[in-house]
């Protein structure tokens, strides 16, 4: 396998290293890296693409970053994490070990329950490694179209977005990604099994809007840098 990998990365580093949008390497995402060959290999293959492409940075996304999982970091530059607290207290499955959990209705649930989970661990990671920026590489809520006032509404999916999204506010963090912009074939999975297609997405596979998608522009809109595009532009 870790032959593989580094043939895989070399390959990709060759194929694109002159592409314009490309500013970082990653190597992994959200592979089981508390198993320590697996946090080895991952190590491996960061130092792998610096040296075949010094010119940029290297990194790993890592969901398993948080106080129960800690990361292994050692080698990134930049501190890539994904993470869905909110997702945990409202539809009960065995993300982050809430196997067996009654869902919460979602008239009764506090959405600063996850920006708070989001800010403290954000925070710890920070202090383990606090001369490195972090990344938010996914964050998000599943919801239907048309459905409200419910577990997957999308009432709720924008006011976890937004909720959560505020949590990004530190120095450190230098940027978000909602997963995802839109909703896409959906493989047998250990929740939401009986869906054929993502509930992911801000905008259905035909590219309607959800609310979510609103709320996003509104969100990226409101922090973006001095004379940069509105996000619809």
């Amino acid at each position: 396998m870790p032959a593989a990998a580094n043939r895989q990365l070399e390959a990709m580093i060759q194929r694109d290293i002159n592409h314009p949008s490309i500013i970082l390497w990653s190597v992994s995402n959200e592979t089981h890296e508390k198993r320590p060959e697996v946090a080895e290999g991952n190590r491996q293959l960061i130092e792998l693409a610096k040296r075949l492409d010094p010119s940029r940075l290297a990194t790993h996304v890592s969901s398993f970053w948080q106080s129960f999982g800690k990361g292994d970091f050692q080698a990134d530059d930049v501190l890539c994490v994904n993470g869905y607290p909110s997702l945990e207290h409202l539809i009960a499955d065995d993300l982050w070990g809430s196997r067996g959990r009654s869902a919460a209705r979602p008239q009764d649930f506090d959405y600063a329950f996850g920006r708070e989970a989001w800010r403290k661990e954000l925070a710890g990671l920070h202090s383990r490694y606090p001369g490195r920026p972090t990344l938010i590489t996914e964050f998000g809520y599943p919801a239907l179209p048309g459905v409200y006032d419910s577990a997957v509404g999308e009432d709720v999916q924008a006011s976890v977005i937004a909720s959560e999204f505020q949590a990004f506010q530190e120095p450190y963090v230098r940027g978000a990604t909602i997963w995802c912009y839109a909703d896409h074939p959906w493989p047998h999975n250990s929740y939401m099994k009986h869906l054929s297609m993502s509930p992911f997405g801000m905008v259905t596979r035909d590219r309607k809007e959800l609310e979510a998608f609103r709320t996003a522009c509104k969100l990226f809109t409101a922090r973006r840098a001095p004379n940069a595009p509105a996000a619809r532009e």
